[in-house]
């Protein structure tokens, strides 16, 4: 039987590995978190900036406490036993110094790209980026060799280059599966940008593709936040301009904007314009086209005749300006926002109607206190029907192994947002009233704690609910501390969530209690740089007026590097998942800026091989071959193939140049 020599396998891989693992990081679990929100539409930007966010440099020897334990790299145990050293023996001379220091091991020296030990005043400079081109091909390949839609082949190619020292440009253009190379003699997705980094009043000028991250992210917001944590350190900078050449096609500006400092302040101007595409299956259910906006189709795809139809029906003009002063315990700031959108020519030729033009605007206050031991953020939002929307919440060190995070926010059920990412039990922010409490706990260099709770109450219906209702959800996570050779940790999650069954009749549909139980546990071992080895088991309990229902997953991830030009990853993933509500996604190794959070349902197994080869400095190649299996005889993971076939085979080959 398959089934049993797929677990055969597995556990001799267990056998033969069990003294070496790889350390996933903190944000790999971010990444899968957010996954399970509502909503997923537009997460791929996120997940770029979540995975390879460009981090400035760490002053050892000048950093306080509480910007040690921000930049992410460092436990607060570590920042501390840093600061005693600092102060017993002075400034640290060679970051290889950290190894005498209780709580380190020379596994976190592998991100010593990030560290400085500079004794100078004045910040040192990143050094500049090298140039890169990248070419990706990537195939799904059904048993039956078919494609409903098309060509399996997917396309991208990105480049980015420094012509001047302050000076950076990026394109990216990419093919989804089922495309063609071009749509109306123009490319599928072609982003890019011209970014400037000033200095005196011109701080920054972006020309092109750029994302804006003001305040807590209730208008424009760059990340989705699961956890009091991860709002926390979101909410350290409540202003951002990000240049942007992404594979995503949604949650993006296209224009120029422009960042002046002077002192304390900083003033942000902005402009865009943005083609929209409008579902037709949603207007034809409407005889009027009154408010044909919220009529909106995301997704990018146009492979089939109805999805070239919808594309560029209107636009979306967006111009507005953010002020912020910004000195060292305090932060204010205050955005305004314009917004137009309209039909383009070729939606009115298409609809045959006089559709009105929509006009909006959105405004919001934001600011942050901070000390060396606590730190209260906030935001206040209103959009044109005068709907509101406030987050507010605060860090408090109490010592220096406990911290607290609070998080209470409230979403009106008819505020309207497009761009705005922030906080919450979903990927849109309305109908959403919160409240979150999470604890942070790091004894020693032993273990560390951390325990959150969320409640959250919507007051009118919403997605899976036709009646106000509420969930709850909590987490404790026990984890060793730091980046150790052998690491491990063990989640234990429930959340509980009420909702309305699907059904056709009219009848009062009873409100149905859900409660997702989930145990995840990780072992790790990355003690030689020659194999690195990761074990995860994670089971799932879904309780449902239906009964219960149990499924669980089993992940073996390992890690060859014979020489510094040649590495070799292999995955093995075996998985039983009775219900969608069970569903898992877990992190697969991947080519270079490729994010891969495959969801898991159904009952089958997976098996990765990743190969990465420098050829000389210049030159790298890398390549990807996955076989999937489902043991029900049915494909349910959503793919491109779009195919029922229970094989697939996926390659992916890809080559990227620096200079």
């Amino acid at each position: 039987m398959p089934g049993k020599k797929a677990t055969s396998l597995f556990l001799l891989l267990t056998a033969l590995a069990l003294s070496r693992a790889q350390s996933p990081r903190d944000h790999l679990e971010q990444a899968e978190e957010l996954l399970y929100q509502e909503s997923t539409a537009g997460q791929q930007e996120e997940l770029e900036f979540i995975l390879h966010k460009d981090q400035p440099l760490i002053l050892l020897n000048q950093a306080s406490q509480s910007e040690l334990e921000a930049s992410g790299f460092l436990t607060s145990y570590q920042a501390h036993e840093l600061i005693r050293y600092r102060e017993k023996y002075g400034p640290l001379f060679s970051i290889y110094e950290l190894l005498v220091i209780p709580g380190f091991h020379e596994v976190l020296l592998e991100d010593s790209r990030v560290f400085s030990t500079t004794v100078k005043s004045r910040p040192v400079k990143k050094p500049s980026r090298r140039q890169m081109f990248m070419a990706e091909l990537k195939a799904s390949i059904p048993e039956s060799g078919k494609n409903e839609l098309g060509s399996p082949q997917s396309l991208c190619i990105r480049s980015h280059f420094a012509p001047l020292p302050h000076l950076n440009c990026g394109f990216l253009y990419e093919k989804d599966p089922g495309e063609e190379l071009l749509c109306e003699k123009q490319p599928q997705h072609l982003s890019g940008f011209i970014a400037l980094q000033g200095s005196g009043i011109l701080h920054q000028l972006c020309l092109g593709n750029y994302r804006l991250h003001q305040g807590c992210g209730l208008i424009h917001g760059t990340g989705l936040f699961h956890s009091p944590q991860s709002m926390y350190r979101s909410a350290q900078t409540m202003s951002r301009l990000l240049p942007s050449a992404s594979r995503s096609e949604n949650h993006v500006e296209r224009g120029a904007a422009l960042a002046l400092t002077h002192h304390k302040s900083l003033i942000l101007f902005w402009s865009s314009f943005l083609w929209m595409d409008l579902s037709l299956t949603a207007l034809e259910k409407e005889p009027t086209l009154d408010s044909w906006w919220l009529k909106e189709k995301l997704g990018g795809l146009y492979r089939t005749n109805n999805e070239l139809e919808c594309r560029k029906l209107a636009q979306r003009f967006r111009s507005g300006a953010q002020y912020l002063y910004d000195s060292r315990h305090f932060s204010l700031g205050i955005s305004l926002q314009h917004e137009l959108r309209t039909l383009s020519k070729k939606g009115r030729d298409l609809l045959s109607g006089d559709a009105p033009r929509k006009r909006s605007w959105h405004s919001s206050i934001h600011s942050c206190w901070k000390n060396q031991n606590w730190r209260l953020f906030g935001e206040w939002a209103i959009d044109p029907c005068f709907q509101m929307a406030f987050l507010a919440g605060g860090r408090f060190v109490l010592n220096d192994y406990l911290r607290l995070h609070l998080l209470m926010h409230h979403y009106a059920p008819e505020f309207q947002e497009d761009m705005g990412l922030s906080y919450g039990s979903g990927s849109h922010i309305r109908n959403e009233q919160g409240l979150a409490l999470s604890l942070e706990l790091e004894p020693g260099s032993f273990f560390r704690i951390s325990a959150s709770l969320e409640a959250f109450r919507y007051p009118l219906k919403r997605h899976l609910c036709r009646y106000p209702s509420e969930s709850l959800r909590w987490k404790l996570v026990l984890q060793s501390p730091g980046e150790n050779p052998i690491n491990w940790r063990c989640t234990l999650s429930q959340q509980t969530r009420e909702e309305s069954p699907h059904e056709t009749t009219q009848a009062v549909r009873p409100l149905d209690h859900k409660r997702l139980k989930r145990i995840d546990f990780i072992l790790q071992n990355r003690n030689t740089s020659f194999l690195h080895w990761n074990f995860r088991f994670l089971l799932n309990q879904l309780d449902q007026s239906q009964g219960k229902h149990m499924g669980f997953a089993a992940l073996q991830d390992l890690r060859l590097k014979p020489c510094s030009s040649f590495s070799l990853r292999m995955q093995f993933v075996l998985f039983q998942i009775p219900d969608w509500d069970m569903r898992l996604y877990l992190h697969e190794p991947g080519l270079y800026a490729s994010f891969n959070f495959p969801v898991y349902y159904g009952a089958g197994q997976k098996m990765s091989f990743l190969f990465l080869m420098d050829l000389g400095k210049a030159l790298k190649v890398s390549g990807k071959i996955s076989r999937i299996q489902y043991f029900t005889g049915a494909s349910t993971a959503a793919d491109a193939s779009h195919s029922d076939s229970p094989l697939k085979w996926e390659l992916a080959m890809q080559l990227r140049a620096l200079f």
